[in-house]
């Protein structure tokens, strides 16, 4: 499906890096003293830092030529995920820091500079982790989006700073603050904000079962609240005794039980049965 074979030019310089690495696995660091130790130590993570814009310029190469398309995969992320062998997680993360932080061109192919190049230029220079981009660029695009308007660039160039100074521990409890700060009003929970950030992901796990998670509307949690305060109530035990599931086991069957008599539906199995329904197996 894929090819075998880079580039000459690139198989070149993958080359050049393969042997820099190589020097450096073979280092004997016995003769290094404990200050030259952890300069190194903070001079190849810093290294290893300018590798994410690599990441994001390939990404975005391959979204350009539609390249997701051509081989049949449903999207980037799933294209990102059967390549590098990643979790459907990670895939859409690096393929979400390279939309945010990667080049970009217009419909007529002139090029544009990233969405938020001072955080590309701090990546692409080492000063900031992948993780403390990615934390960044969520705190931003949390917003409002009118406060988002106001705010973006100087947001960006005070945040990109920080994660140059901060360990990310400390960078997540300033993001936090100004996140308070800039919504004093409670403008993250209007439902219009909300609309826009839900979301559902089941991450498939080798054996067939899965991970669930995301962002629900207002409506929706109301509707598993219903579920739960019907279908997950506790039952007893064959025994007669008390129910031995615990309280998140029993949310979890009341779902799969009203899934099932959502199934049993005759409308819901009629789209179910038809094969050009969505997610149609």
């Amino acid at each position: 499906m894929f090819g075998s074979q880079v580039n000459p030019e690139a198989g070149t310089v993958l080359a050049e890096l393969d042997t820099v690495l190589q020097r450096l696995n073979t280092l004997v660091l016995d003769a290094h003293s404990d200050s030259e130790v952890l300069a190194l130590w903070r001079e190849l993570e810093h290294r290893r830092r300018t590798l994410a814009p690599i990441d994001h310029a390939l990404i975005a190469q391959l979204q350009t030529r539609n390249v997701p398309h051509t081989l049949g995969e449903r999207s980037m992320t799933t294209l990102a995920r059967s390549v590098l062998r990643a979790g459907i997680g990670a895939a859409k993360a690096r393929v979400v820091a390279a939309e945010a932080l990667g080049p970009r061109r217009t419909l007529l192919g002139e090029p544009l500079e990233p969405v938020y190049p001072v955080l590309a230029a701090a990546q692409a220079a080492g000063q900031v982790s992948e993780p403390a981009a990615r934390l960044i660029v969520h705190t931003i695009e949390q917003l409002p989006d009118a406060v988002r308007a106001e705010v973006d660039r100087d947001l960006e160039h005070t945040l990109t700073k920080q994660a140059g100074e901060l360990d990310l521990d400390q960078l997540r409890t300033l993001t936090r603050h100004v996140t308070a700060l800039l919504d004093p009003d409670g403008l993250l929970t209007q439902e219009t904000q909300r609309q826009r950030q839900r979301e559902v992901t089941l991450a498939i796990r080798p054996d067939g079962s899965g991970r669930l998670s995301g962002n629900c509307t207002a409506e929706l949690t109301e509707w598993l609240r219903t579920v739960f305060d019907t279908l997950a109530k506790p039952k007893p035990a064959a025994d007669g005794g008390k129910d031995p599931r615990t309280a998140p086991q029993r949310r979890h069957d009341a779902l799969l039980e009203a899934l099932k008599l959502t199934a049993r539906a005759p409308p819901c199995q009629a789209v179910l049965r038809h094969p050009g329904a969505p997610g149609h197996r």
